[in-house]
């Protein structure tokens, strides 16, 4: 299940998108405005964004799709575009936001929930690759004894049971946590030798 976020000023459409992917297994949030789902985006933390390219008459679903990319906070979150049937847009102005699946309106069952699996899939590997890295870098280590159990099974938890998102976040922490840990295990072990080098040298003046 993920946590989805669709803006789209047509009701008609909202609706039919929360079924359809509430009847798929996930949680989704609408919003009919590109400034109600700059809102969202903080409070809601979707795994997915789902926007549409017109609303209010104006492309301000490109104009907050750029936005999404453009964020630190935002950037990494998938990001699907609807478009109408009868909408004009030009492919360099889609490309410019690199979105990750776009769909057509009226939107249709098999369409929109087949993208969406796509586009979590594609989120996961990338996700699952960054922690194969970290798990690497653990490996290799120079003093690899000192990781302690706990921290290392903590890799690869969230790949089992959290959102793709979830995990690529939660991999940066982890990867932070560990070098701490690993320092402060260093010094601690070489605490003891240290104090008596301190010692000796102290006897011998």
């Amino acid at each position: 299940m993920a946590k989805i976020l669709y803006a789209d000023d047509s009701a008609t459409a909202r609706s039919m998108a929360k079924s359809i992917l509430a009847e798929a297994g996930h949680e989704v949030l609408t919003v009919n405005s590109a400034e109600e789902a700059r809102v969202e985006l903080a409070e809601f933390a979707p795994d997915v964004v789902m926007l549409d390219v017109f609303m209010g008459g104006t492309a301000s679903g490109l104009e907050l799709a750029r936005d999404v990319r453009e964020s630190a906070a935002t950037h990494e979150a998938p990001l699907v575009l609807a478009i109408g049937k009868m909408e004009n847009i030009e492919q360099e102005q889609l490309q410019s936001v690199k979105p990750d699946g776009v769909v057509t309106k009226p939107l249709e069952t098999g369409e929109l929930t087949k993208c969406v699996a796509s586009v979590l899939e594609s989120t996961s590997n990338r996700a699952k690759a960054d922690y194969r890295g970290l798990r690497s870098t653990v490996a290799q280590s120079a003093v690899p004894q000192l990781w302690p159990a706990a921290a290392v099974a903590s890799i690869y938890a969230p790949v089992r049971a959290a959102s793709a998102q979830t995990v690529a976040r939660s991999a940066k922490e982890t990867q932070a946590d560990l070098v701490a840990i690993a320092v402060a295990r260093v010094i601690e072990r070489m605490m003891p030798t240290i104090v008596q080098q301190v010692k000796s040298e102290l006897g011998t003046k």
